[in-house]
């Protein structure tokens, strides 16, 4: 029996170190506030570092199984890692406080009826539950009642999923969809539709329009919820870059040299190139490069081939590439075109450990100086450009940077005209000066100027066409047909041809779903709709033919598509709902102060 019960025993703890790893409770990890061992704070509960290195062993281990053990972990997967597992820890832990808030238990019952209808997956492998090479449940079943085995480790695991579920359920619970929603967007599914119209165009009265300064100052101050911005910050900055020094470069060249010294058979450029080549589209196949007709080789290359003969070893060249030490194993004529087989070993040069430090020197002096003196006298000391960002929204795409979050940290949890410290990249060292932030709110009128104009202009443009569109309703409401009418204003009477309401583009038109919309309230033959407008322009339409699907084919699939709408807005609403939460949440990050580098002390 003993030796049963370890049987069944260490599988679950082999489930719990594998899967409730990262689901650990917040009993005995949430540190407190005089404990300096917490990772991060959100809304006042403290994160230990136990519990983030927890999810972040369980979001690496789920990467591994998705990638495969092919694909090597650089820094862009492994940062992507880190914010995932940042991510799930702000989703459990305001979830879980949300619970809380809202007073929702999860019973002892409910775990374990849970677990008696739905075994984890991962039991369906575990050897002291299979009969015959297959899960048996009543084997599950019966470990599931012996009060012998701890099954607190997973029954805590279900609790915390089951309450989350329950908090997700409470929010989505009282989401409908009308049956009228339903039966619309079937009939836009299943309509083929032809519609006759004349377009009053935005372009053909944009040109027209000069906005002056009042006019836009009127225009702003109505439309001003309309230029809503992000909290977005703006920073100047130094780059050092990276660039190989002139001995980093001699230094290349030098290693060439002495592998065309090695070389005294084919055998050995190949092995070199394989070994040492930074080509790494040739590298494997010892720097082969093909047959190339005459010109197609970069320029470097061209100058030199015309004079070398098949086996011949020049000595290295430069390109824009690196260095290259090239071998020419043939020459031939084909179609009239001199072609040449190549190989080539390339090597880039690169700055070296002492020049990098050199660098990162200077980038601190330069620092050190520009917060002890005027900055713009420094920058010109130091013969640097001063770039600028533009503005930029927390965690977004930084000009310059990418996506950056040790800039994005500064640019948000900085003073205006603060100077960072050196932020190193894969290829320079930076110093930042924060220009500008502002919080989330209405865009300064200088801030959208541009953009303010375009709207301005659109707006009076679309205004304009409608007035002439209305012009021409108003005389097909007296009994005119469109095309005549259109006729006698000299204006162009166009037709979409059969389209299905459900595609994204008109055909004649391209994507206006205002246009789709009204045109699939027409009757074919009826009276001319009146005028719509839509971003492109506004429109004149009457209806021309209308092809559905019949009423006993909606009735045979009414329900399942009401479950897809109904789940496809329950999933909006708790999206706007865990956004709005998010926004809301007092969220300290401390991870800077456990998983910053470390750098060894300058001489």
């Amino acid at each position: 029996m003993l030796k049963t019960m370890r049987r069944i025993t260490k599988p679950i703890m082999w489930f719990v170190a594998i899967v409730f790893v990262a689901f650990l409770g917040w009993e005995g990890v949430v540190t407190t506030k005089t404990n300096p061992g917490r990772v991060a704070t959100i809304n006042d509960q403290d994160i230990s570092i136990q519990v983030y290195q927890a999810f972040y062993d369980r979001t690496y281990r789920l990467a591994q199984q998705e990638l495969g053990d092919t694909v090597e972990f650089d820094d862009i997967i492994t940062q992507r890692i880190k914010e995932g597992t940042w991510n799930d820890i702000i989703t459990q832990t305001l979830l879980t406080q949300e619970a809380k808030k809202r007073g929702i238990v999860v019973t002892n019952k409910e775990v374990f009826e849970y677990l008696r209808r739905f075994p984890p997956l991962e039991f369906f492998q575990v050897d002291a539950f299979m009969t015959e090479g297959k899960f048996d449940y009543n084997k599950y079943a019966q470990a599931l009642l012996d009060t012998r085995i701890d099954w607190s480790p997973i029954e805590n695991y279900v609790q915390e999923r089951l309450l989350i579920g329950k908090v997700q359920m409470m929010i989505t619970g009282l989401v409908r969809v009308s049956e009228t929603d339903v039966k619309e967007q079937w009939v836009r599914d299943n309509s083929i539709l032809d519609v006759r119209f004349v377009r009053f165009p935005v372009e053909r009265y944009f040109n027209q329009i000069q906005p002056q300064q009042p006019e836009l100052e009127e225009f702003y101050q109505k439309n001003r919820e309309r230029f809503v911005k992000e909290e977005r910050a703006d920073l100047y900055y130094l780059e050092f870059p990276k660039k190989p020094r002139p001995e980093d470069d001699e230094a290349v060249k030098k290693r060439l040299e002495d592998f065309k010294a090695r070389i005294k058979s084919d055998s050995d450029f190949v092995a070199l190139a394989r070994q040492h080549s930074e080509d790494q589209a040739t590298k494997e196949n010892g720097g082969d490069l093909g047959w190339i007709e005459e010109g197609g080789f970069i320029p470097a290359f061209d100058a030199v081939l015309k004079r070398l003969q098949p086996n011949q070893l020049p000595e290295p060249i430069k390109s824009s590439y690196g260095w290259h030490l090239l071998k020419l194993w043939g020459k031939r004529t084909s179609t009239g075109q001199e072609q040449y087989h190549l190989s080539h070993i390339l090597l880039i040069p690169k700055l070296s450990p002492e020049g990098l430090k050199g660098l990162k020197q200077k980038a601190t002096q330069f620092a050190k100086e520009a917060r002890a003196g005027d900055f713009e006298k420094v920058v010109k000391k130091f013969d640097l450009s001063l770039a600028q960002t533009g503005w930029f929204n927390p965690g977004g795409y930084i000009q310059g940077f990418g996506n950056n979050e040790e800039v994005n940290k500064f640019a948000f949890n900085s003073p205006a005209g603060a100077l960072s410290e050196v932020i190193e990249t894969p290829t320079a060292f930076y110093v930042l000066q924060l220009k500008e932030h502002r919080p989330a709110g209405p865009a300064g009128i200088d801030e959208i100027r541009t953009q303010l104009v375009t709207e301005y202009r659109k707006s009076q443009a679309l205004e304009k066409g409608f007035q002439e569109a209305l012009l021409l309703y108003q005389l097909t409401q007296k009994g005119e047909s469109l095309t005549k009418v259109a006729k006698s204003q000299n204006q162009i009477v166009e037709q979409t041809g059969k389209f299905k309401a459900s595609e994204s583009s008109v055909p004649n038109l391209g994507n206006s779903p205002e246009f789709v919309k009204v045109a699939l309230s027409l009757t074919p033959g009826g009276k001319t709709a009146a005028p719509v407008r839509t971003q492109m322009g506004v429109f004149l339409m009457e209806l021309v033919s209308k092809e559905t699907a019949s009423d006993s084919q909606y009735i045979a699939v009414a329900d399942s598509l009401y479950r897809t709408a109904l789940e496809v807005k329950q999933n909006q609403v708790y999206t706007e709902w865990f956004t709005q939460l998010m926004s809301k949440a007092e969220i300290k990050d401390n991870r800077d102060e456990f998983f910053k580098e470390e750098t060894a002390p300058e001489s």
